[in-house]
């Protein structure tokens, strides 16, 4: 069977649209429908991690048997390293938390006379976006998602200044920016 065949978070169809192959309109009734199908499963496969999360339902030996040889277990182990990435695009605020309390979670159902100690992961803060956002400010240019994100929760310039220079450059920043400065 391939992997087109098997059930999975994504349809066939999904990854197509999601690789650009279909394209549909946004205002399309049809590609609407399509995207909310995706976010709809997406929201349900998350929940399904609970099942996998728990041995009395997921057992040791399914999981033992999930990876048989160092090539399954290196693609694996790089899907595991997307959904982390996934995690922090979805949160990336509340990662330290989220990833502390998971493996909280999986210590407590698989080892529970072990104790964690210390669970951290340090991003670090925005200064250099910050500082990259502020000279392409002062020099006109554009503002990437990411440093008008990083401008509005850690920056120290004030609410108003960023409002108009997003604003007064309606073709340098992202729609989202545009219309929630409105």
């Amino acid at each position: 069977m391939s992997d087109d065949e098997i059930n999975a978070l994504l349809s066939k169809s999904h990854r197509r649209l999601l690789d650009g192959d279909v394209d549909y309109d946004p205002t399309d009734s049809r590609g609407r429908g399509t995207r909310s199908r995706l976010r709809n499963r997406i929201q349900t496969g998350m929940q399904d991690f609970a099942y996998l999360a728990d041995p009395e339902r997921f057992s040791e030996h399914d999981v033992d048997l999930l990876v048989d040889d160092e090539t399954e277990k290196a693609r694996f182990n790089e899907g595991l390293k997307e959904m982390i990435a996934f995690i922090y695009r979805v949160e990336p605020a509340g990662i330290e938390s989220i990833v502390e309390e998971g493996v909280q979670r999986g210590v407590n159902r698989c080892f529970p006379e072990y104790k964690v100690d210390d669970v951290s992961i340090k991003v670090r803060k925005r200064e250099r976006i910050l500082e990259q956002a502020r000279d392409q400010m002062d020099n006109g240019e554009p503002l990437t998602d990411a440093q008008v994100r990083a401008m509005l929760q850690d920056g120290d310039l004030p609410l108003t200044e960023l409002q108009e220079y997003v604003q007064s450059h309606p073709d340098l920043t992202n729609r989202k920016y545009r219309n929630r400065f409105r």
